[in-house]
């Protein structure tokens, strides 16, 4: 079956609802410097984490299915705009947690509003 793009049909009313809710995602990651597209995915997994603190880089890489430098070049400018902080371990301390700030969780409420 065809899909009708006419003006007026669910399909173009669809599409234009959908390029409105993009529009205002882009807009708002851009006005808090989350531009990286997996800036925000890792945000929400730190909030979904207990006290919203991760316990390695690692961890957040397998997640992310992405390679843990990959992981190291998002959280540095995450970390430098105080969205996430580095936690050294007590009990090892050549290991850091990575830490969801309030900052990071006011963002996230603001991408809730516009999800």
């Amino acid at each position: 079956m065809a899909q009708c793009f006419c003006e007026g049909s669910s399909e173009m009313l669809y599409r234009r609802l959908h390029n409105a809710r993009r529009t205002a995602k882009d807009a708002l990651l851009a006005e808090y410097g989350l531009q990286n597209v997996g800036q925000p995915m890792l945000l929400a997994i730190l909030r979904r984490k207990p006290d919203g603190i991760a316990d390695s880089q690692r961890e957040l890489a397998e997640e992310l299915h992405v390679t843990p430098a990959t992981v190291t070049v998002s959280l540095r400018s995450m970390e430098r705009d105080g969205y996430v902080k580095k936690i050294v371990d007590n009990n090892d301390m050549r290991r850091k947690r990575i830490a969801l700030t309030d900052k990071g969780r006011k963002v996230l409420d603001k991408l809730d509003e516009v999800y």
